[in-house]
């Protein structure tokens, strides 16, 4: 019983990597005999967000992890 399980195994593994192969072999033929579509660039947007200070690029600033605290007067 295990004897006749060695060949079934090798058998489809060898067919798994048939059909890789032809399934590659395919997509190359595919990518280089078909023509590609124009590549898609996206348009700049008519309104850039801006805020009081034009410097900081319309960013917009993260928030502290450890509030701030004034130094107290002596």
């Amino acid at each position: 019983m295990v004897r006749r399980a060695v060949p079934f195994a090798l058998i489809r593994v060898f067919l798994l990597s048939v059909v890789a192969v032809v399934g590659s072999a395919y997509a190359l033929v595919r990518y280089y005999t078909r023509p590609h579509p124009p590549m898609v660039v996206p348009s700049p947007s008519a309104t850039v967000p801006t805020q009081a200070d034009p410097s900081d690029g319309g960013e917009i600033p993260a928030p502290e992890l450890i509030p701030y605290e004034e130094p107290q007067k002596q």
